[in-house]
């Protein structure tokens, strides 16, 4: 009897344990910082082309502060200047104590050019340069410090190949569009210059973040953070309200409205979806008739605006008045809802559990029929009469074209693809891979690669800034 009790009680404890390991929505992040410490993410860029084969290798790095020299843990690479004249090169990202850094050292080897040996084997150099500006660095903040090698100072003689380098921290973007990139991992968005595909700069949140939402007509964007709806000026990334989410659990899902004056936030664990006054700061209506819901969509209409909501558990997308919540009708789903689109009248949905999207009628919510894409489609994006679904088992990108049931093309990735996003003023499709961490460009026309951006942990959400 007693070992039978003991056999039980130990089922009843898996059973738990597997139930809250599927709840967790929001997980925190896996390099998770100490107090006092902020995040610094470091990229080489060049500056300038250069016809000779230059290279050397990064042994190891520190910032000098207040409190002395620093080291950070970066990765040892080789670095070609061939390599890095169209990209960016992610040198790491590493935790620092708080504090304000001005100066920065650099120990290089086997530094060559052509076939040349600018510093002997087995020896090294240290370069100790001073930055731009200071690295003001925060508790619990991200940021980002460039190091820009100028090719024409190093290709004259030995001694100036080691004074070619120099440093700045990340300044206030100046442009009006940015691809925001969400990483959940290291509780950090990263923001892109769409015309130069770089990463300019990095934005540390105070916990792990669910979702972001972007308000081009206030210039704000929003983060679920913990059961706090944060709210930035999108300019200046300056924190202007913290809105309370009292009878949330884990909400992760955002979306606003068009006007930016609600933002709709959806919990799976607790099953609720809320409507939040981001004026005044406070849950104005909620509804908790819906089974784990997930991502949410708002699409505006001539007649009613509709608010989507995506239910993997229950293979079911719903549609619902966003002022009730009250639901208008149901989309069946054979498998799991993964992503959601519209183009005009017709809604595709993309079902994660099998190679298909489903093409739906959005006046009635009639299923049109079904579009072989490929295995395991997640993410779909539309810019006017083109739908673009990610295939994750597969490195390509599904083209649709309504309301046809078949697929126009497919566009090849460099790697498997999940979230999307398009930057229509730039007219390029951002597409986010998990293995490596990086960002893919595409031409939004032609189709054709523009490069990729190397980031420091998976990229979990892309959102595109137009002002």
């Amino acid at each position: 009897m007693r070992r039978f009790l003991l056999l039980l009680l130990f089922f009843l404890m898996l059973l738990i344990s597997c139930n809250h390991a599927g709840e967790r929505a929001v997980v925190a992040p896996h390099h998770a910082l100490t107090p006092g410490q902020a995040r610094v993410t470091i990229y080489l860029e060049a500056v300038g082309e250069s016809g000779a084969d230059l290279s050397f290798r990064l042994i190891s790095a520190a910032l000098k502060g207040r409190g002395g020299w620093q080291p950070l843990k970066l990765n040892r690479v080789r670095i070609s200047r061939l390599e890095t004249e169209k990209n960016q090169l992610l040198l790491g990202v590493a935790p620092l104590l708080a504090d304000t850094y001005t100066e920065i050292r650099l120990t290089l080897a086997e530094v060559k050019q052509n076939a040349s040996e600018l510093l002997p084997d087995g020896t090294e150099r240290q370069v100790e340069l001073t930055l731009a500006s200071p690295l003001e660095l925060v508790s619990e903040s991200s940021s980002c410090l460039f190091v820009k090698w100028h090719a024409l100072a190093s290709t004259v003689a030995n001694s100036d190949f080691f004074s070619s380098f120099t440093v700045h921290p990340q300044r206030r973007p100046q442009v009006a569009d940015l691809v925001t990139v969400l990483c959940r991992e290291l509780a950090t968005v990263y923001q892109i210059s769409p015309d130069q595909n770089r990463v300019v700069a990095a934005l540390g949140l105070p916990m792990a973040p669910g979702e972001i939402a972007f308000d081009g007509r206030r210039r704000r964007f929003y983060v679920v953070a913990g059961r706090d709806l944060l709210k930035f000026d999108a300019v200046t990334n300056r924190l202007l309200d913290t809105i309370a989410l009292p009878q949330m659990v884990t909400p992760k899902a955002l979306v606003l409205s068009p006007d930016g004056g609600y933002a709709y936030i959806s919990d799976r664990v607790a099953n609720r979806i809320i409507r939040v006054d981001v004026d005044n700061g406070f849950v104005e209506r909620e509804s908790i008739k819906y089974l784990r819901p997930g991502r949410l969509f708002y699409f505006p209409g001539v007649q009613r605006d509709l608010l989507a909501v995506l239910a993997p558990s229950e293979s079911a997308v719903y549609l619902l008045d966003p002022i009730t919540l009250k639901r208008v009708f149901i989309l069946p789903v054979n498998g799991r809802p993964s992503g959601m689109a519209r183009s005009g009248e017709y809604l595709y949905v993309s079902d994660n559990s099998s190679d298909k999207v489903a093409l739906y009628s959005l006046k009635d919510g009639r299923l049109i029929g079904l579009i072989r894409v490929g295995q395991a489609p997640l993410d779909i994006v539309a810019e006017n009469s083109r739908v673009y679904v990610s295939v994750s088992k597969s490195s390509y990108l599904s083209l649709l074209m309504p309301p046809q049931l078949t697929p126009t093309r497919r566009i090849h990735c460099r790697l498997r693809p999940h979230s999307l996003a398009i930057s229509r003023n730039w007219q390029k499709i951002y597409v986010a891979g998990q293995n490596p961490a990086q960002l893919e460009v595409i031409d939004l026309q032609s189709g054709s690669g523009l490069g990729v951006i190397p980031l420091p942990c998976r990229p979990d959400q892309i959102v595109v800034w137009e002002m």
